[in-house]
């Protein structure tokens, strides 16, 4: 889903991309975050972050 960037004081709110690689990285190979956003294993490399990115992307 594409839609305009907005930007508050305290947020911002923004399209993903593939420049949010080390952070979908970093968040989804933790196993807090994981065990109640991903509900998967985390993740081990960061190609699997790709395939997140990916996922999202083409949608």
């Amino acid at each position: 889903m594409i839609f305009k960037s907005m930007e508050t004081e305290r947020l911002i709110l923004k399209n993903i991309s593939m420049e949010d690689r080390e952070f979908i990285f970093s968040q989804f190979s933790d196993p807090v975050v994981t065990k109640y956003l991903f509900d998967r294993e985390p993740l081990t490399d960061i190609e699997r972050a790709d395939e997140i990115l990916e996922l999202y992307l083409s949608q």
